[in-house]
């Protein structure tokens, strides 16, 4: 999951637990684990995550993100 977006002052963490809850629903399925690269995100995460039986991991790097950014880059030239 990918997004920018500005929330209004104390709205963020509504639209960001919406969000996860949104992108969980389209997988129809729960995840054991999510895996974030970013403090932030983590910790806004974490309870969403522990509600939902979810173990979160904090990993220096997403691979799929890495592999789609090399690709990508490749195809530019």
């Amino acid at each position: 999951m990918l997004a920018f977006r500005m929330e209004k002052s104390g709205e963020h963490l509504r639209a960001f637990r919406d969000e996860i809850l949104s992108c969980l629903e389209k997988l129809d399925f729960l995840p054991p684990r999510l895996l974030m690269n970013h403090d932030e995100t983590a910790a806004l995460a974490e309870p969403i995550a522990a509600g939902l039986g979810i173990t979160l991991h904090r990993v220096p790097e997403l691979p799929a993100f890495a592999e789609a950014l090399n690709e990508l880059t490749a195809t530019m030239g």
